[in-house]
């Protein structure tokens, strides 16, 4: 992540993630940071006592971490209802068919738990190896209605006064 994204990280999705609960990332992994800038979810919750899991397309394995098979870029092979939070940061740009990709994740999401994005919306154009979207908080409620959320939280703007704007959205599956 980026500064901003991490500043958002930091103040709106961490305080989320209690001791106990299982948290589910879906996105790369940043074993080769492109800086020194450059945080990863992973180093800034692991104190937190979250039961971490990982998926991505690529096939890795982090210390300290369990990691969920994605069969291809919209299925995940797991049991529905099984995490308290699934996250992304800096990954729905990447993702061709978000609102796939959005029920799929819901989909693994215990009753009353959540779905986080943190998704940039000023950052240039970067396949990876595809860019797709721009995401604010009236696409997120969207995104969350069509895949049986409700919307518990959107904000977008910059906390680190370098003008990059990034978006953060917090959905929770209905009970």
């Amino acid at each position: 992540m980026h500064a901003n994204s991490c500043a958002l990280f930091r103040k709106h999705v961490l305080p989320l993630f209690l001791p106990g609960i299982s948290v589910l990332e879906v996105g790369p992994h940043y074993e080769n940071r492109p800086s020194e800038n450059w945080w990863c979810p992973f180093d800034l919750l692991k104190d937190s006592g979250a039961i971490y899991h990982h998926a991505a397309l690529e096939n890795f394995e982090r210390d300290g971490s369990q990691r969920v098979v994605m069969l291809y870029e919209y299925t995940l092979k797991c049991q529905s209802n099984l995490f308290d939070v699934v996250f992304t940061t800096n990954v729905i740009e990447h993702v061709r068919r978000i609102w796939t990709w959005t029920r799929e994740l819901s989909r693994v999401i215990r009753s009353g738990g959540l779905l986080v994005h943190v998704n940039p919306v000023s950052w240039p154009f970067h396949e990876s190896p595809v860019d797709c979207w721009r995401i604010y908080p009236d696409g997120h409620r969207a995104l969350f209605e069509d895949s049986g959320l409700e919307k518990v939280f959107t904000w977008h703007g910059c906390l680190t006064g370098d003008g990059v704007i990034d978006c953060v959205a917090v959905g929770r599956k209905r009970e």
